[in-house]
């Protein structure tokens, strides 16, 4: 051990010497600040009004550089962009980064951060107003390390940049020395790979979107992406240069895309890309759907494309998803409602596998002349290339599959009213002048002292400061701290005392930021820590107990307030009486809460570990668990708002609680939920849900439920697959699985255990509807020999 002392040492005293510990100076010249320091440096910017302007691009060129909390704008008609960083290990936290985009020429647009090094790691950022992208990742032909390896980028939210807030690939970069591109050999030698994106948000990007991959890059992983009033979701592009820009191995998993474009788009050339996976997505009034092309072993589960397209893609013979020449495709779990002369058009395509598509049917969402349209490639037939199955296309007014003979390629039609790339209007750069010198600003960093009121030091410190709490004592207080500025709270250790029923905390700003801290209550009903205003919070690492009402309730205000973007991580209840994570829209109609990232998050005794009322949308949440609960996961939607109630659950462990999961919504049936790798053991009932909009459920094990292990009610288009009920319990069980007044449900690999005592393993009850049952519902695969009766009842209207 003695040797292992030594090496740690050393490592620190290496740090010591090669790095230092720098406070900007608001006054002084950034540029010079952040390129004269040394390796391993940690840059500070100062709390308060400290903003500053840029007119030349920052090289970071040395390795190991960290900068914490920037805010920078760049000067209007300046075409360079703020950061250019060749050097690896570079991290960036907590900034905030402002572009020009309406003052530069169309052919002199820059990305706002280039990213050239390895094991990059950018992190709680907001960028807006790029002329290009807002976060640019790409190898260079002019860097001695010409690979891109291992890097990630997480919860970013951009604002009507001009392209893309995170753009990834090997696009030919300048010199800004030489002003070079470099030849097409020295292009080739550059690769990007290993890159981590997750919780990425982009809104008003018409040009582009939240994400491009492009241009030659392997083993990305994509995960929890927004983009609204954007061209698409995510593009896979290349610009068809050679085989070098060949995208291979990139998984996509949680995509919601509103008002967009596209929800997905391949920009692609007949050049080698494949292996390219998208698991969870949910498109909604989009123009178009998807439209994908010349990607190998393409692969999509759970994709939902609803309320998209319309009447005059029918009347221009197009269709709302297409895909050309996507060899060994495979799509699982489609639904798709909207418009459009086709709903799916496959062209080029061998070895292609459909499960689980489906038509809505309701007439005034859906308008389609054919459900799946195959045109065949010359010398192969449909009969040996495409495999349906699964699948409810009967809602198609022509053809629910329509076989095309291999024809010549018909010459490209006009897309419908796709936002042209216009060049921006031509702005001559103004003569640089001077900015105003603004005060130095205050220390980043400001320890607080236990000896002091807590809440008079928070309001003392400036907008933006990080507030560290000393680690031997607990603060004590009575009454609710309001935080109405940005700020970081870190360490803090504090206890509601008395009898008062008040909040610890009440989160009315935005970019409020709370880690590694312990919170106790005092036993009353209200939560221990209330978001009622503001938006992108972070509640991280931290634990709560003591309370009789939720650990941290997230409401609006009032009927103008919206809370959008909130990120949960690595939180911890005990004896929580209400939900470790309570999320509402409120009872006012104009009030919305959308987009929270919830990630290992777990509660032993108390009320639930989530749940989300009255219209919450687009919740992304992650390896939760529950112990000795009474619902784990619950989730309510009264029907009295327009907004739709979504969410993504993955991996949920409950154990000894009265409830698994329970859903329900109303008669509007405005909820989509997906959930996959559930484990309930010991828990009265699994899975009840009731008025939720094809829900999908992956994955599930159940154990020595005492009643109900799975219910659905009026959840039309549902898929459960893999579907495993074990277990002992007091008394035999009417069914595993109950289905009832559902229309269109697939049920795929369910089974039951041999020491289970159920009288059937699924019953389908179609309740007053007219008994047609085998159009209704498709199982397949399933292992129901233990039932005591029947391994299938159908009870007729």
């Amino acid at each position: 051990m003695k040797g292992v002392d030594v090496v740690v040492l050393v490592a620190v005293v290496l740090s010591v010497v090669c790095g230092e510990r720098i406070v900007l100076n608001c006054r002084k010249d950034l540029k010079s600040q952040i390129e004269n320091a040394v390796s391993g440096s940690e840059i500070l910017a100062p709390s308060g009004g400290c903003e500053f302007v840029l007119h030349k691009h920052i090289n970071v060129t040395r390795d190991d550089i960290t900068i914490r909390g920037l805010r920078a704008t760049i000067r209007d008609g300046y075409p360079e962009p703020m950061l250019n960083v060749t050097g690896d290990r570079f991290v960036m936290t907590d900034f905030e980064l402002t572009g020009n985009a309406e003052s530069i020429l169309d052919g002199l647009r820059e990305s706002l951060v280039y990213l050239h090094g390895n094991d990059f790691d950018i992190r709680r950022g907001k960028l807006s107003r790029a002329s290009r992208d807002a976060i640019g990742i790409q190898p260079v032909w002019f860097s001695p390390n010409k690979r891109i390896d291992r890097g990630r980028v997480s919860d970013i939210v951009g604002y009507q940049n001009s392209r893309e807030t995170v753009s990834l690939g090997n696009f030919p970069l300048l010199d800004f020395d030489t002003g070079d591109y470099g030849t097409e050999e020295e292009r080739k030698t550059v690769y990007v790979s290993n890159v981590h994106l997750e919780n990425i948000r982009a809104y008003g990007s018409e040009l582009k979107g939240a994400l491009e991959v492009s241009d030659g890059v392997e083993d990305i992983v994509v995960k929890n992406i927004y983009a609204e009033d954007c061209r698409y979701g995510i593009a896979i592009q290349d610009h068809g240069v050679s085989e070098h820009e060949s995208n291979n191995r990139v998984s996509v998993s949680n995509l919601v895309v509103f008002d967009s474009f596209f929800a997905v788009l391949s920009q692609t050339n007949p050049i080698p890309h494949s292996d390219i996976s998208f698991k969870r997505v949910l498109a909604r009034h989009c123009t178009r759907g998807m439209r994908m092309r010349h990607i190998a072993r393409l692969r999509m589960d759970d994709v939902r494309i609803l309320e998209s397209g319309g009447p005059f893609l029918v009347s221009r013979g197009r269709s709302l998803n297409e895909i050309e020449d996507c060899p060994q495709l495979k799509i699982k779990d489609l639904l798709i409602s909207g418009g459009g002369a086709q709903a799916v058009a496959i062209e080029q395509s061998s070895g292609v596998s459909l499960t689980g598509i489906s038509l809505a049917e309701e007439p005034e969402v859906s308008n389609f002349n054919v459900g799946v349209q195959f045109m065949e490639e010359k010398g192969k037939s449909a009969e040996n290339e495409l495999k349906i199955k699964q699948s409810f296309l009967d809602p198609a007014r022509k053809d629910d599959v329509k076989i095309i003979p291999a024809t010549p390629v018909p010459e490209p039609t006009e897309e419908p009213n796709e936002p042209p790339e216009t060049p921006l209007p031509e702005v001559t750069p103004p003569a640089f002048t001077e900015a105003p010198k603004p005060d130095r600003g205050s220390d980043p960093v400001v320890f607080l002292k236990c000896s002091r009121d807590l809440e008079e030091q928070l309001s003392e410190a400036e907008p933006y400061a990080t507030l560290i709490g000393p680690s031997y004592c607990t603060f004590k207080v009575r009454r609710t701290i309001k935080l109405r500025q940005p700020q970081i709270l870190r360490g803090l250790k504090v206890w509601l005392e008395g009898d008062s029923s008040t909040p610890i905390f009440s989160i009315e700003s935005e970019d409020v930021k709370i880690f590694e801290f312990r919170l106790k209550g005092n036993g009353s009903r209200a939560p221990l820590i209330a978001i009622i205003s503001g938006g992108n919070f972070f509640v991280e690492d931290g634990s709560f107990s003591s309370t009789d009402g939720d650990a941290v309730a997230v409401e609006p205000r009032n009927d103008t307030t919206s809370l959008e973007g909130g990120h949960f991580r690595r939180l911890r209840g005990n004896g929580i009486g209400g939900y470790l994570l309570a999320l509402r829209a409120g009872s006012k109609r104009a009030a919305f809460a959308k987009n929270f990232f919830i990630e290992d998050v777990s509660l032993k005794k108390g009320g639930g570990v989530l749940q989300m009322n009255d219209g919450v949308e687009n919740v992304f949440a992650h390896d939760l668990s529950a112990i000795d609960c009474k619902t784990a996961v619950l989730i309510k939607h009264n029907g009295s708002k327009s907004m739709v109630s979504s969410a993504f659950v993955t991996s949920l462990s409950a154990r000894n609680c009265d409830r698994g999961v329970h859903a329900t919504s109303g008669s509007e049936r405005t909820m989509h939920l997906s959930m996959a790798d559930i484990n309930l053991r010991n828990c009265v009932r699994g899975i009840r849900l009731t008025n939720v909009n094809g829900p999908r459920i992956y994955r599930v094990r159940i154990k020595d439920s005492i009643r109900d292990p799975v219910t659905l009610t009026s959840c039309d288009f549902a898929v459960l697959r893999d579907v495993n009920i074990d277990g002992t319990s007091p008394s035999a069980i009417d069914s595993a699985i109950y289905i009832y007044r559902s229309k269109k449900v697939i049920v795929a690999a369910p089974t039951i255990g041999a020491q289970t005592q159920f009288n059937h393993g699924l019953t389908f009850d179609e309740g007053n509807e007219t008994p047609l049952w085998a159009k209704f519902l498709m199982i397949v695969n399933e292992d129901f020999a233990a039932a005591k009766k029947s391994p299938i009842r159908i009870v007729g209207g």
